[in-house]
C-alpha cells in the first residue's frame, strides 16, 4: 500500500547545525495535531563532518528526508533544494532552532489560503517580547521587528525565516528564493516583496488564533532575528503595504 501524501512539509536549511536539527524535527512532529500530515525535509548544506543534521531512529527519522550537499549553497539555494523534494501541499519554511506550540499543524490549514502567506510571530522565550513579522526598511531593504500587532486585520511587510508559510503551489509561481542574493539576511524582504507584485501580502492573526513555536537560543531580539523565539502567523492579500518610515 502506498503511503498517503503528507499535507505539510516542513523544510529547512541546515549548515553545521547537528542535533538541533533532530530537536526540531521531533518538536514539529510531537506537537503536531495530524503527524501523520507532516512530512520534513532538511538540506544538509555542505555542514563539516561531525556536524552534520543528527535525527534520532524512530518515527521522526522515518518521516524526515535529509538531502546532502556537497558544496555550499546558501540559504535561499538550501530553501528552494528543499522545497522541490517536498511533497505536502503546504510549505512550512523554517531554520533548525524552532520549537512547535500544540496544533501548529491544524492552526496554518486552518488560516492558510491560497492567496495568503503566513509568517510567525517570534516570542522570546525568557521575556515578555514579541515580534510580529518584520517591518521593511528603505532605501536598503533592511528589516525591523514588528513588536506590537500592526492593526486590528494584521498585515506585515516581510515574513520571518523563523517561519513562513504557504501553498507549495504559490511558492513555485513566486519562482522560490532568489538564489543569487548576496547580502545576508536580504531572502526574505526581496522574497516578499515579490510576492507583494504578484499578489500576496504577508500579514499575522492574533497570537491566540495562530500556531506558535518557541526557539531554545537566547539573544538580543532587536539584534536577532532568531532570538529565543515562539511564533505565530502571517496572512496575505493583495498589492503591496505603505511602506513604512524608519
Amino acid at each position: 500500500m502506498t503511503a498517503a501524501s503528507p499535507v505539510i512539509s516542513v523544510v529547512l536549511p541546515a549548515r553545521d547545525e547537528g542535533d538541533r536539527v533532530g530537536a526540531t524535527v521531533a518538536s514539529a512532529l510531537d506537537a503536531a495535531a495530524g503527524p501523520d500530515g507532516v512530512d520534513i525535509v532538511v538540506v544538509d548544506d555542505c555542514s563539516e563532518p561531525g556536524r552534520r543534521p543528527e535525527i534520532a531512529d524512530g518515527p521522526a527519522r522515518r518521516r524526515t528526508t535529509v538531502v546532502r550537499s556537497d558544496r555550499h549553497l546558501g540559504v535561499g539555494a538550501a530553501r528552494n533544494l528543499a522545497a522541490r523534494h517536498a511533497r505536502g501541499r503546504v510549505l512550512f519554511v523554517t531554520d533548525a532552532h524552532t520549537r512547535f506550540s500544540d496544533g501548529w499543524d491544524r492552526e496554518a490549514l486552518r488560516l492558510l489560503t491560497p492567496a495568503r502567506i503566513l509568517s510567525v510571530t517570534v516570542r522570546d522565550s525568557s521575556s515578555q517580547w514579541r515580534g510580529y513579522g518584520c517591518r521593511l526598511v528603505i532605501p536598503y531593504m533592511g528589516t525591523r521587528w514588528n513588536t506590537s500587532l500592526p492593526g486590528p486585520a494584521p498585515q506585515v511587510h516581510v515574513a520571518s525565516s523563523a517561519g513562513t508559510v504557504l501553498e507549495h503551489a504559490l511558492f513555485d509561481r513566486l519562482g522560490g528564493y532568489d538564489e543569487g542574493m548576496v547580502q545576508y539576511g536580504g531572502f526574505e524582504p526581496e522574497f516578499s516583496v515579490r510576492a507583494w507584485r504578484f499578489g500576496p501580502r504577508s500579514c499575522t492573526p492574533t497570537p491566540s488564533r495562530s500556531p506558535t513555536a518557541s526557539n531554545p537560543r537566547t539573544s538580543a531580539p532587536s539584534s536577532s532575528r532568531r532570538g529565543g523565539p515562539r511564533w505565530s502567523t502571517t496572512a496575505c492579500g493583495s498589492g503591496p503595504p505603505t511602506c513604512p518610515n524608519q
